[in-house]
């Protein structure tokens, strides 16, 4: 399948865990409901390891073999999604609304996407690129006056 399949994949699933975070906040103890999330994405993780071999995901899963490095790297990555996560259930215990958060953690998600992409791994930051962090910076300060 092409990339473009599991970015979709990938957009549509993490809408659908915003919403789900919203209307799970204020009827769960935020930490019995990151457990449910994280047992969640133990299963998603053992199903994509026994379905994966010879798929679309062995490369994800398998690359040159289980390597250390990788694998603590992908799990400080869960533990900043679980934090964060806490975090996001958090603002909407204390009344941050749906429309506010999920925009700019989202924007937020973007343009660190942007700068780490050039600092950290090389890769182009065009003046469309720019642009486009700008006015992500301005709908976040649009959004907070409202």
């Amino acid at each position: 399948m092409p990339a473009g399949f599991f970015v979709a994949v990938t957009a549509v699933l993490y809408v659908t865990h915003a919403v789900l975070v919203k209307y799970a906040s204020g009827k769960i103890d935020p930490f019995s409901g990151i457990f449910c999330w994280s047992l969640g994405a133990l299963l998603a993780g053992c199903a994509a390891l026994a379905w994966g071999r010879g798929s679309a995901f062995a490369g994800a899963i398998s690359g040159a073999g289980f390597l250390w490095v990788p694998a603590f790297l992908m799990a400080a990555a869960g533990l900043c999604i679980g934090i964060g996560s806490l975090a996001y259930a958090a603002a909407f215990n204390k009344g941050v609304d749906f429309s506010f958060a999920t925009p700019v953690v989202n924007i937020s998600v973007v343009t660190g996407g942007l700068v780490f992409g050039y600092f950290l791994f090389s890769e182009n930051l065009s003046l469309e690129r720019v642009a486009g962090i700008m006015l992500g910076a301005a709908s976040i300060i649009l959004l907070s006056r409202s």
